[in-house]
């Protein structure tokens, strides 16, 4: 424990680095979706993704993509 330094800080450090990691701007989430930029742009205003204006730049959380993909996916049919 550091002198004048509360307990909690330390993970609450932690949680923000953790955040600050999984958060892509829209180079970064085109890569990842294989996709152009202006798609994601696209997305963003027919609010088919969400995400988080910092500073001007887009944000989008990693965890976030990742469930709204697992949601929209489709499975192959049957005959």
């Amino acid at each position: 424990m550091c002198a004048g330094r509360p307990v909690g800080r330390r993970k609450e450090s932690r949680r923000s680095e953790e955040i600050m990691y999984s958060l892509m701007d829209v180079e970064e989430l085109a890569n990842y979706l294989r996709l152009k930029r202006q798609t994601i742009y696209n997305w963003l205003h027919e609010s088919k993704i969400s995400g988080i204006k910092v500073g001007g730049v887009w944000r989008f959380d990693k965890k976030e993509i990742d469930k709204w993909l697992k949601a929209n996916h489709r499975g192959a049919k049957t005959r």
